[in-house]
Formats: structure tokens, sequence, C-alpha cells
């Protein structure tokens, strides 16, 4: 699913291997990234992928801690997907997580 660029997000990781794949693009004037994931129920990671699949950018921590990743991709307007879940299959019923991505200039 695309996810809008600069908005907060809600959403859960509800069952037990739960995975939520989401999507954006950036473009030629915004090229740069930065994914947080933040008011984690439980210990919840991040991978990015490029276009052709390969995993570009990995954050994970230790408990409820925040993840952040941030990627100067190689060529502008690209779709890159991302993949959210929680290790040793955490979840939670009740809880949301917030996800927020931002695109930026390159310096």
């Amino acid at each position: 699913m695309a996810i809008p660029v600069g908005s907060d997000f809600l959403s859960q990781i509800s069952t037990n291997g739960d995975n939520d794949w989401w999507s954006f693009s950036n473009t030629s004037t915004q090229q740069n990234m930065k994914i947080t994931l933040t008011t984690l129920p439980g210990d919840y990671d991040i991978n990015l992928y490029n276009p052709s699949g390969s995993t570009v950018r990995t954050s994970q921590h230790s408990g409820p801690t925040s993840d952040t990743i941030i990627y100067d991709p190689p060529s502008p307007v690209c779709l890159y997907k991302f993949r959210i879940y929680g290790l040793g299959r955490q979840f939670s019923t009740s809880q949301f997580y917030t996800l927020h991505c931002y695109s930026t200039a390159p310096p």
C-alpha cells in the first residue's frame, strides 16, 4: 500500500507473523528518504527494499525502541517498498505504531 509522504500513519501488527508492506516514491527534487517507526508496542523492525527487491537498509533495535531508516538513493524517482514486522512474531491487537515517511532535497 502506498503511504503519503509527510504525514503520520497509524497501523498494527495485529496477528502472529503479520508483516505490513508499504511503499512510497521519491521525486527528482526530493529524492532522499527517511522512515520513522515510533510508539511501538513491541520489538518491531523495518527493512527497506529498492525497486529490484534487494534490501538496502534495515533498522533493528531491541524492545519497543523507535526505528529510523535514512537512505540517499543512487537515482531519483523510484518506488521503494518497506516491510514492518514484529521480531519473534510480536504483535498487538490493541496498540498501533506510528509510521512517518519523509523525502528531502539532496544536500
